[in-house]
């Protein structure tokens, strides 16, 4: 999960996202919150557009393990652990 940050940080500085961050009507994020298969949802999508933008082998790589199966897992198990770690690591931090 770290090597996929640390990635995602090289990428936005890398990007010129001024497209990304003024979308035509802002929301207001403070007010959304998100159940954990949606905050997984949101944040996969921002990777695959990430991939979309750059066409980066690595980002596709984690895509494809990442991507949710018609039993609602993500193709490689071990990313369900990776996400539980993260939320848990994000609401610990938070309160």
């Amino acid at each position: 999960m770290e090597a996929l940050m640390k990635l995602q940080e090289n990428l936005m500085q890398k990007l010129d996202c001024q497209q990304l961050r003024h979308p035509k009507k802002p929301l207001n994020m403070d007010d959304i919150l998100l159940t954990k298969h949606q905050a997984y949802q949101a944040m996969f999508s921002f990777i695959e557009n990430l991939y979309e933008m750059t066409k980066d082998s690595e980002l596709g790589g984690y895509l494809g393990s990442m991507q949710i199966l018609e039993d609602g897992k993500p193709a490689d198990p071990a990313y369900s652990v990776d996400w539980e770690r993260a939320i848990a690591k994000v609401v610990s931090s938070t309160k």
